[in-house]
């Protein structure tokens, strides 16, 4: 069986879901920080690889995967607060090492937003994030201008950190 993983790897917690062929929800893990700027790579490997682990106990405790051999991760999309729009590239070496996964798929955590927001066409858009930080982009093709999202030293008005002061 082959599933297929999406992460949000935020700046207080990372998900990762899993689907299986027919895009069927299998699991859901949750785990700590993955936003390596701010809680350093070690943490996040480790929140990455605990939010895995989690997605397929869940997949197997409701019976979505065979109990007696462990299911392929075929490929995964991460979006990441880490990550600048259209930078995944950057970073994918070190999402490919932590999750042990060759067909990795990264990008900024507004990607997906802008998938939902713009009805699945990334057609041009404004998508606000407001998290543990707060970003808001104006996105239109492949160029985006970036509001906010420098962190709490430059100001992150509208984020946890802010409503959190």
């Amino acid at each position: 069986m082959t599933l297929f993983a999406g992460f949000d790897c935020g700046g207080t917690s990372t998900r990762c879901m899993l689907v299986n062929e027919s895009g069927e929800i299998c699991g859901l893990g949750i785990s700590g920080p993955a936003n390596f700027h701010y809680c350093g790579r070690e943490r996040a490997a480790a929140s990455i690889k605990e939010s895995i682990a989690l997605a397929m106990q869940t997949a197997a405790a409701r019976q979505l995967v065979p109990a007696d051999q462990e299911p392929g991760i075929g490929g995964m999309f991460i979006a990441s607060a880490a990550v600048e729009v259209f930078a995944g590239e950057n970073h994918a070496a070190f999402f490919k090492e932590v999750t042990g996964c060759p067909n990795v798929i990264c990008d900024s955590d507004i990607f997906p937003v802008w998938y939902a927001a713009s009805e699945k066409r990334f057609a041009p858009a404004i998508c606000t994030i407001a998290g543990t930080g707060a970003v808001t982009y104006l996105l239109h093709d492949d160029i985006f201008v970036k509001a906010s999202g420098w962190g709490p030293l430059f100001g992150d008005e509208g984020a946890g950190y802010d409503l959190g002061q």
